[in-house]
């Protein structure tokens, strides 16, 4: 598995299924029907502008804080009794819609737990997406939700889903999407919690700088950014919002087409979701007619969900690979608390002010700050972006023993793959097919194996590294 592509579907285990069910299912019955605070007037209609800001707000703030303080061998805990939490409260604060079964001030005490309790169970099922599934699942734990959230929103906003049917199916999605984790399992985690530990790597300071960029992304690509669709959707006649998710499953597919055909997949991942948000900028900034504004809220579509699949894939590969659970926690503070909270509130300052001269002011600076994310692209490319993981993240499993006994003699990844089949007796020509390279570049390796290793022959590697 650790030569394999991750986006080779044959990577998946059965028994990691149950956590790649709840990840897809569960995210986005979150985003699509609960508390993103630019969902559908179908949302809005259920819960109410106001509960939605309290909602998303809540759930961020949660989020963080319970993945703080959490250990991580309770998640299947925390995962079932949030989601007992969701479900009643789910059910409570539809009744409690009508103030003749419950007072507004219970109604909003509801909404508090409700948020908390999504909360909880974001902590719960990010610790298995992360210590648990490989490379590959986590990968299309994050395609597929992204697909999914794009698909049903659509339906929401073409009015396939309604009033009258949309509830009934988001309470029925909220129920299948939490049933798996009645098979999560504590010791899926403690098997790679012993394996990881014995073969742990330095987390180099450098990665930290994946924060920024995730913070970043988070406040212009789903702050201002959709606060500048649903202002543009203001001025035309048509919904700008089916263009955007449209955009979105377009997003999906260039995300899997990247990672499937090139080699430094999250260096361009993150160049197309930043050069597509520069482009729909301006783009807003210069947008006077019908199909100049439709191609903007296209380009956002794409770049929102390209940088979010991109996002949380990368925190997962991360936090597995060097099992820094200060990193994932840091992460979900940036994600949640500096970027969500900051992009949230941005937009709806935007959104509710109406101010033109604002909203290009916004516009503007947001494209410059942008452009210099990717002028320093190159800089990037030779610090953050050289680092081991990012190789290992288009592979289908990182295998942190292999790192481990290789990592005195500061093999690159590839030749830690030829020593691989060396041990196991391979000859050069197998070698050559197995890794899909020629024969010259085997002997190659070789030649360069030998130097490091201080040794003359293919015999002498196993006596060498045992």
């Amino acid at each position: 598995m650790l030569n394999s592509k991750v986006t080779d579907i044959k990577n998946i285990t059965k028994k990691n299924l149950p956590y790649i069910i709840t990840w897809i299912l569960y995210y986005a019955w979150v985003i699509v029907f609960t508390t993103w605070w630019t969902a559908s007037p179908l949302t809005d209609e259920v819960y109410g502008t106001d509960s939605r800001v309290i909602l998303h707000s809540l759930n961020l703030l949660s989020s963080a804080i319970v993945v703080f303080f959490m250990k991580k061998e309770w998640f299947k805990k925390f995962a079932l009794g949030g989601g007992f939490l969701i479900i009643v409260n789910s059910i409570l604060f539809a009744i409690s819609k009508d103030p003749s079964f419950i007072s507004p001030n219970a109604h909003s005490i509801i909404t508090v737990i409700l948020a908390c309790s999504l909360g909880i169970v974001n902590a719960g099922i990010l610790v298995p997406f992360v210590y648990v599934m490989n490379n590959t699942e986590k990968f299309y734990s994050v395609v597929g939700t992204n697909l999914l959230i794009s698909v049903l929103v659509l339906l929401q906003e073409m009015e396939v889903l309604n009033i009258s049917n949309g509830f009934i199916f988001s309470f029925i999605m909220l129920v299948l999407s939490l049933l798996p984790i009645f098979f999560f399992k504590v010791k899926d985690y403690k098997q790679e919690e012993t394996t990881h530990e014995k073969y742990m790597v330095k987390t180099p300071k450098i990665l930290y700088i994946t924060l920024i960029l995730n913070c970043l992304y988070v406040i212009f690509c789903k702050g201002v950014g959709k606060s500048f669709l649903l202002l543009a959707n203001q001025t035309v006649d048509f919904n700008l919002g089916i263009i955007f998710y449209i955009g979105g499953l377009i997003g999906c597919v260039i995300y899997y087409l990247i990672y499937h055909f090139f080699k430094r997949s999250n260096h361009m991942t993150w160049n197309v979701a930043f050069s597509t948000f520069a482009l729909s900028m301006f783009l807003y900034y210069i947008a006077n007619t019908f199909i100049l504004k439709c191609i903007f809220a296209f380009f956002v579509g794409i770049g929102s969900t390209i940088g979010m699949i991109n996002m949380y894939y990368i925190l997962g590969v991360i936090g597995r690979m060097y099992w820094n659970h200060s990193y994932v926690k840091a992460s979900i503070f940036f994600i949640g608390v500096c970027g969500g909270a900051s992009g949230t509130l941005l937009g709806n300052h935007l959104t509710l002010s109406n101010d033109a001269n604002l909203s290009m002011i916004f516009a503007i600076v947001s494209l410059a700050i942008v452009l210099v994310v990717l002028m320093l692209s190159p800089t990037l490319t030779l610090t953050y972006f050289q680092d081991r993981w990012e190789e290992n993240s288009t592979k289908g499993q990182v295998d942190m023993r292999n790192i481990r006994k290789f990592e005195k003699y500061n093999l690159t990844e590839r030749e830690i793959e030829v020593v691989n089949c060396l041990l196991n007796n391979y000859t050069n020509r197998q070698i050559a097919v197995t890794l899909n390279i020629s024969e010259n570049t085997v002997k190659h390796h070789c030649k360069n194996i030998f130097k490091k290793l201080d040794i003359y022959s293919k015999n002498e590697i196993s006596q060498k590294i045992r």
